[in-house]
């Protein structure tokens, strides 16, 4: 199961075009057997954690960026640019809770983690 949770809340358009072009991948794709009829709460609250630190969440993530390579129906930037994260770590997860521990404070944490200017917004979905 892949579950993307609060799209709207993220700060980077290309990569919500990525998230939003990778559902529309899964929504369409036959290739991806075993999909969860439900949600697993431990493995949400796991992701939510330690993101791609953990291999079984990691090794997930990459069994769905592989099937999206392997269709060829997927743009190469957007999908270079997930495998980028999934690689790296670098999550917007990860670099609220890395805020949080230099700042202690949640609300801080997670409004620094957002430039929403035009310029940004531009800048990043080019």
């Amino acid at each position: 199961m892949v579950e993307f949770i609060a799209l709207d809340a993220i700060g980077d358009l290309h990569l919500l075009k990525s998230l939003i072009s990778l559902i529309k991948f899964i929504l369409k794709d036959n290739s991806l057997k075993g999909s969860a009829k439900h949600q697993n709460n431990e493995l949400i609250e796991l992701a939510s954690l330690v993101g791609f630190e953990n291999e079984k969440i990691k090794n997930g993530a990459y069994i769905v960026l592989d099937a999206a390579k392997n269709s060829n129906e997927f743009n190469s930037n957007q999908l270079d640019y997930l495998y980028s994260l999934v690689q790296s770590n670098d999550s917007y997860a990860v670099k609220m809770k890395r805020e949080f521990s230099r700042t202690n404070d949640i609300i801080q944490s997670i409004s620094n983690m957002y430039d929403f200017s035009v310029d940004n917004l531009l800048e990043k979905s080019a």
